[in-house]
């Protein structure tokens, strides 16, 4: 994490003190912390007995200087203000602003005699290496810490062992077996893994062996039968020796010493539980601040949904810091919040680590297959918004299957096509030099790149197959509609520098609607040949969006893709067999055949294959990972009923890199 330049001034009274905490004197020294964008600078520091620490807020914003154990306490202190404490007993003061509590600092008290060395102040940019007794490390390019390898969500990583000349050796080494599907991208820090299943445990294992070092089990609530996606687990992310993690239907975050798997914190339950509430986004994490989002809030058929939200927790204790709405406008207040909701924020989304923005696609809005109840506009559901950080402000929102779109949509959203599975920021030269362009995506296949700093289109391309598409739900049934509710893009996608990998799946349904009802559809088996629909795996330019390939798949994909060296993995699902029994959006609850899963490996340059591997169950829909010359492939998927729930890990003979 890229971390603010650090200023300190120092007024020496008899002689002098290094930077790195060195004294060699017998008199105490002052010592002066700048506030300045919501931090302390520095916020370590280790002063001799008597010294007169001081605060200057040179930030816009007013804060406070406030100690931990009530030993100190400046007030409000705005802009231009000054706080001075004289520290007269040795030991460890931590403090922080009341205002904003993510802001933290610690000043260590010695009692040093002359030409002794005070305790050094670790490095705070230094990383644990997450096994016992392991030195500290810094992250590689060899590493996945994040659940979309980095804060950009870019799925595209450096790595240098498995590239496109020996990707066909690749063979298995282990697999692990954690009893639950996983459908979120497994973690590398060194020579440990880590996972989370979808019964919310979190599991380390050995990169080598695939042995479990450590399991931690928050113990979810028992799930009701009628909501099939309860418990999911999108995914996590680490920083520092720590890991942050989703519960699910506890409706809260934690955070795991990697170590040992022991919690150091859980956070307040973000909003109140009931059937229609759960966390499955990966906390997303910004200096000493923690996004999360929520879920269910599509899920028929359990009465009023959940309505979204976007929540921001502090990373030193998960308390909550603010809440923001994300389903906002007369369609939810009144009468209408007893019936409508939805616009959740399940997903995570990309950072700009640089300005403190997160840039979050937004569910839809529910009923998922009525309007009737949802007076117009419906904010802000199936849009891409940026969120400043800091204060939780929604700088810009831009709508996709929603009112005012450039897509050409021309009644709500009544086909779940939602505006999901995060976004990826990348920085593009137009022509009139580098600028930074989110690119979002949803169910009904549509992609747009926006300018990050307006939400302004650049440019848009669909590629679904698109039948019918602007036909409403009926009473009755509708036409054969495509794509369906669990289509379109319905995976994240990858970016590296001139182009985005997107996993596209199509099928065909029958919609249905009807007053008082959320509405569900069925599957046209008459119009797919193999019952399941077809998809493909295709790579757009980042400037233009225009295709530069497609590989098409003969089943649905349903695989995030990962772009690494010259090479896109991906994957699809095998034959289920038709006709079979659905739920309420059409997914099979079983298969007249067992459907398994294809690992594929692409040319990142053509789109031909270049390996193929059959699972025995569908690859996780949140795809593989990469790094210190492992391939890691979670299994199980909730669109088919083969569980998985193993990790399946790939490397080449003899740790071979070409």
């Amino acid at each position: 994490m890229k971390r603010p330049n650090l200023m300190l001034l120092i007024v020496m009274l008899v002689s002098s003190i290094s930077l790195s905490g060195c004294v060699d004197q017998s008199q105490p020294t002052a010592k002066t912390i700048e506030i300045k964008d919501f931090s302390f600078q520095p916020d370590s520091i280790t002063v001799l007995v008597g010294t007169t620490v001081s605060w200057i807020n040179h930030d816009t914003a007013s804060h406070t200087i406030t100690s931990d154990d009530g030993k100190f306490e400046s007030g409000t202190i705005k802009n231009g203000g000054e706080f001075n404490s004289t520290f007269s007993q040795p030991g460890t003061y931590k403090y922080h602003c009341k205002i904003h509590p993510s802001m933290t600092g610690v000043v260590t008290v010695t009692s040093a005699q002359p030409g002794t060395t005070p305790p050094a102040v670790p490095d705070p940019n230094m990383t644990r290496l997450n096994v016992a007794s392991a030195p500290m490390v810094v992250l590689t390019q060899q590493d996945w810490p994040n659940v979309n390898y980095d804060n950009a969500m870019s799925r595209h990583s450096p790595q240098t062992v498995i590239n496109k000349g020996n990707v066909n050796q690749l063979q298995v080494k282990w697999i692990l077996n954690t009893g639950h599907t996983i459908e979120d991208s497994p973690l590398i820090i060194g020579k440990t893994g880590y996972v989370q299943n979808n019964a919310m445990q979190v599991i380390a294992f050995d990169l080598d062996t695939g042995l479990t070092t450590w399991k931690y089990n928050p113990h979810i609530s028992t799930a009701p039968t009628k909501i099939p996606r309860f418990g999911v687990s999108h995914g996590m992310n680490y920083d520092k020796g720590i890991l942050y993690a989703p519960t699910g239907p506890n409706g809260t975050i934690l955070a795991i010493d990697t170590e040992n798997g022991t919690k150091i914190w859980e956070s307040p339950i973000i909003q109140p539980i009931g059937e229609a509430f759960t966390i499955s986004a990966p906390p997303l994490i910004w200096r000493d601040y923690i996004i999360v989002g929520s879920a269910l809030g599509d899920e028929p058929p359990f009465g009023v949904a959940e309505k979204g939200s976007v929540t921001a927790l502090s990373k030193k204790d998960g308390k909550i810091i603010w809440q923001i709405k994300t389903a906002v406008g007369e369609w939810v207040e009144g009468k209408n919040a007893s019936e409508n909701g939805g616009a959740t924020t399940w997903s995570g989304g990309a950072i700009d680590m640089e300005n403190g923005i997160v840039y979050l696609p937004i569910g839809n809005a529910a009923p998922d297959f009525t309007a009737e109840t949802r007076p117009r506009p419906n904010l802000y559901s199936s849009h891409v918004i940026a969120v400043n950080i800091t204060d939780g402000k929604i700088l810009w929102a831009t709508p996709f299957v929603a009112e005012g779109s450039v897509l050409n949509v021309t009644i709500p959203d009544t086909h779940d096509w939602d505006t999901a599975w995060g976004t990826n920021l990348v920085t593009v030269d137009l022509g009139n030099g580098p600028q930074k362009i989110v690119i979002g995506h949803d169910k009904r296949g549509d992609i747009i790149a926006m300018d990050a700093a307006s939400g302004k289109p650049i440019w848009w391309r669909n590629v679904a197959v698109l039948y019918h598409d602007n036909v409403a739900p009926a009473p009755n049934g509708s036409e054969v509609v495509w794509p369906g509710p669990g289509n379109g893009i319905e995976a994240y996608s990858a970016a590296d520098n001139n182009t985005v990998y997107v996993a596209v799946s199509n099928q065909g349904m029958i919609y249905f609607s009807g007053p008082g009802t959320e509405g569900h559809v069925v599957p046209a088996f008459d119009s797919m040949p193999n019952g399941m629909g077809n998809g493909s795996i295709t790579a757009l330019d980042l400037k233009t969006g225009n295709i530069k390939w497609e590989h098409e798949t003969d089943f649905p994909t349903w695989v995030s893709p990962l772009v690494t060296n010259g090479v896109v993995f991906s994957g699809t699902i095998t034959a289920t067999g038709k006709p079979y029994p659905y739920n309420d959006f059409g997914g099979p609850t079983d298969t007249l055949l067992i459907p398994s899963g294809i690992l594929m490996a692409l040319d990142a340059d053509t789109g031909k294959t270049l390996w193929e591997f059959n699972l025995g169950a569908p690859v996780g829909i949140g795809g593989p990972s990469i790094g210190n010359g492992m391939l890691l492939v979670p299994t199980g998927h909730i669109q088919t009923p083969n569980a998985g729930g193993y990790i399946v890990a790939f490397g080449l003979p003899s740790n071979k890199s070409n």
